[in-house]
This record gives C-alpha cells, sequence and structure tokens, in this order.
C-alpha cells in the first residue's frame, strides 16, 4: 500500500509540533556580580623542617670510650653527662701536678717569709743591700714558679674534663655514632642531638615575590609525612639569591606550638599569601569556562527588552587566582552578573531561569 506524500508531511509537520524548542528552553542557573576587593597573590613552595641547633657532638680529646649514657631517641637536658672516656691516665697526672702546685706554693710562702726577715734587718742596717736584693728575685721566681704550676694544673683538668662529653643544649638524640671500647681522636663524632624547641621552616621562594615581602602575608604549611596543617610567621629573609634556581630563602616559624607529629627534616609544603596593595575585579572559580583551544570565558547575564535574562558568552583575560576566586584584567566590568553554576551546556541566546545557588542546577534544559 502506497502513503501519499500529502500523509507524510502532515506527519512530520505534527511530529516537529510535538517536540521542545532548544531556543525557547530556560536553563537553570545561579548567578553573581562581578565585585572588586584586594587581590590576593597566593605562592607555593616546597621546604624542609629544620631545627636552629642541630649539631654533630664530637669528642675534644683523644682516648678510648669507656661507657654512653643515652641511645638514639633520649631526650637530653643541657649540661647531661653523654659520654665517658677512659680518664684514668689524665686523673694521674692531674694529682701530680696538684701536688707540684702545692710543692711550689710552699716555696714561694717560704721565699716571702725570707725576704720578709732581711727587710726588717735592713731597716736596722744589720744586713747588707745585696742580700735583700738576692731575697727578692727568689720570692720571684718563687711566685712565678707558683704560677706556672696553678695554670699546668688547670690546663690538665680541662684535659680531665674533656674526657666527660655532656650536652650542649636540650634536645633530642638524633644518632649514637659509638659505643665502649671504641677509640676516639679530637674531633670524631659522637653524637647528633637536635633541638626541637627552637623549629623553624625554610622554603625558597622566586625572586619576585621578593617586591612583595613588606605587605601583609600569612603562611599555611602543609607536612609532607602527615595530613596536618598548621599556620606560620615569616620571621628571616635572606636577601640573597640561589642563582641556578633564581630563588632566596625565608625562614617562618610555626604557630601556635608545633605539632607532635611534624619531622624535623622532613619536606614541607606552604602557601604564602600576599595581600597586595591594588584592588581588582574577581569572580568565582565556577564561573570560569577553559576551552582546548586556549580560550577562556564566562556566561553572562543579559536582558532582552521584555527583560527576560538569556546567556551571553564573553571572552576574558584574567590574573591572579586565589580562595575560590579569579582576578579579571579585562572582558568584565563591576557589577557585570556571570553564571557560577548550570554553565556547562549553555548556548547563545539561551533563555535562563534564575534559581538561588542551592547546588540544585544543571547544564540541560527544561
Amino acid at each position: 500500500m502506497k502513503i501519499r506524500t500529502t500523509q507524510i508531511v502532515l506527519y512530520l509537520v505534527f511530529l516537529s509540533a510535538s517536540l521542545p524548542v532548544q531556543s525557547q528552553d530556560q536553563a537553570k542557573v545561579a548567578v553573581t556580580q562581578v565585585s572588586r576587593q584586594a587581590i590576593i597573590e597566593q605562592i607555593n613552595a616546597s621546604g624542609s623542617l629544620v631545627s636552629l641547633r642541630n649539631a654533630e657532638i664530637s669528642v675534644k680529646t683523644a682516648g678510648a670510650v669507656q661507657h654512653t649514657t643515652a641511645d638514639a631517641g633520649d631526650s637530653v637536658s643541657a649540661g647531661q653527662l653523654l659520654l665517658q672516656l677512659d680518664d684514668k691516665l689524665v686523673q694521674r697526672e692531674l694529682a701530680l701536678s696538684e701536688a707540684r702546685e702545692q710543692q711550689a706554693e710552699i716555696l714561694a710562702d717560704d721565699a716571702e717569709q725570707q725576704l720578709s726577715e732581711l727587710l726588717t734587718l735592713a731597716a736596722q742596717d744589720n744586713v747588707a743591700a745585696s742580700e735583700v736584693r738576692r731575697a727578692r728575685a727568689r720570692y720571684a721566681a718563687a711566685q712565678a714558679e707558683a704560677e706556672a704550676a696553678q695554670a699546668e694544673r688547670a690546663r690538665i683538668a680541662v684535659i680531665a674534663d674533656y674526657h666527660q662529653l655532656v650536652a650542649p643544649f636540650s634536645g633530642i638524640v638524633a644518632q649514637r655514632h659509638v659505643t665502649a671500647g671504641e677509640w676516639l681522636d679530637p674531633g670524631d663524632t659522637v653524637y647528633q642531638l637536635v633541638d626541637l624547641e627552637q623549629v623553624y621552616a625554610d622554603f625558597y621562594l622566586p625572586e619576585h615575590a621578593a617586591s612583595l615581602i613588606n605587605n601583609e602575608v600569612t603562611v599555611q604549611i602543609q607536612s609532607g609525612t602527615a595530613d596536618t596543617r598548621f599556620s606560620g610567621e615569616l620571621t628571616d629573609i635572606v636577601r640573597v639569591a640561589d642563582i641556578p634556581s633564581r630563588t632566596f630563602l625565608v625562614r617562618v616559624q610555626p604557630e601556635p606550638a608545633l605539632p607532635e607529629q611534624a619531622i624535623v627534616g622532613a619536606p614541607l609544603t606552604a602557601i604564602f599569601r600576599f595581600e597586595l596593595e591594588q584592588q581588582g575585579l574577581v569572580v568565582p572559580r565556577d564561573a570560569i569556562l577553559r576551552y582546548p583551544d586556549g580560550r577562556i570565558a564566562v556566561w553572562m547575564v543579559k536582558y532582552d527588552k521584555n527583560d527576560s535574562p538569556y546567556a551571553e558568552q564573553q571572552i576574558l583575560q584574567i590574573g591572579r587566582t586565589f580562595d575560590g576566586l579569579v582576578e579579571i584584567i579585562s572582558g568584565l566590568s563591576e557589577g557585570d552578573t556571570v553564571v557560577v553554576r548550570g554553565n556547562e551546556a549553555l548556548q547563545p541566546k539561551q533563555q535562563l531561569a534564575i534559581v538561588e545557588d542551592k547546588g540544585e542546577t544543571d547544564g540541560a534544559t527544561n
């Protein structure tokens, strides 16, 4: 059976009339206005947690290790004994020097007494002046000998003290390198001691950040070894560039107290936020659309002669991104209305239904 051409045409007309017209459909969108505010420049940097006092402690004299008193992981106080060298020989030398010092002091006292007696006789003209001069010389020599003996005893006492290694500051023992019985020479490393109270974070910033340092800056730090975030205060700036990387060192003091999970020497990441003096136009990041050809655009809300909103795309030039906002260099004016949600599938001139932003919008039309 043949279907007439007229019947086919009527069927197609009926079918097309029953389909929705996309150009007249309204898309549910959430919108916001372009605003002006202070611009924040954010710089991401990598660094590490360091201690201001991280020492490789070594001995100052040669000797055999008699015993150690601390191991890796131990907390020690300033002045606490860490290692004892065998000091039998030096103690004997110290005892001998003390005896010689005592002997020299006795001889000096006797020489002083003899000089005093001769001075008394000389006042009565009962002794030759030459005898007085010789007594005075003997006394001076005896005094010098006593001072030399005292200095020698003090020198040996210092060497004896060197046979005991004490903690120069309070901290935690990171490593112990020796054990009992080993022979050590001056300068040999025994312990690595780290002060966990004076801890800072070092970061390297690009050179252009040097011009931003005078502005208000906040620092947010995240530990690379744990999902821990903490704030910090920029305390020191080393204005000397590392030529290969074109960066310079800044030091950040964690505040408040450093989290217990943080490890000295562990890698850190930080966001430095510099509040710039100039203000600029910003829109939420969700309003920005990026295309494979490099175009960056937003959908603006325009109104027709019936005061009905419709979509119109606008190409932009953008700047910094911070706090979920994007700086607008060109393409928009303050007070313009842009779509922030439901903008994924909009078409030029498409009618809009503006709704409150509760996550209920979508890219499809209704």
